[in-house]
């Protein structure tokens, strides 16, 4: 089981490589193409360690309200989406308690994060 004791770092290290490709920032050389790759595969990886990792759903969950209430938010917004599609239940469980605590933030966000 992933649960165990041992699982605990290589998860949460899954979890941290998730949320550099969310953040990444790409040189201007490189197209779009590759940042939208990279932070697809971010979003992935942190959807899918939300659905199956109980010990690292908090820690998702507090980067995407940390992330909200700062300035990388499309990315963050798009995963918090993707969780509430994929795994309402859990969602509903766990964290609707710290997504009321960000709401007035999303009041004042960029029309173009607010509407992802």
């Amino acid at each position: 089981s992933s649960e165990l004791p041992g699982w605990r770092h290589i998860v949460e290290s899954i979890v941290h490589l998730g949320v550099i490709l969310l953040d990444l920032k790409i040189a201007p050389k490189y197209t779009t193409n590759v940042y939208a790759k990279a932070t697809n595969f971010g979003r992935e990886i942190l959807l899918e360690a939300f659905k199956i990792h109980t010990i690292v759903r908090d820690e998702i969950i507090n980067q995407i309200m940390y992330n909200i209430k700062g300035s990388q938010t499309h990315s963050y917004i798009l995963l918090l989406g993707d969780i509430i599609k994929d795994s309402p239940h859990i969602f509903l469980t766990n964290s609707l308690g710290k997504v009321k605590e960000v709401t007035p933030y999303l009041n004042v966000l960029p029309l173009d994060a607010s509407s992802a």
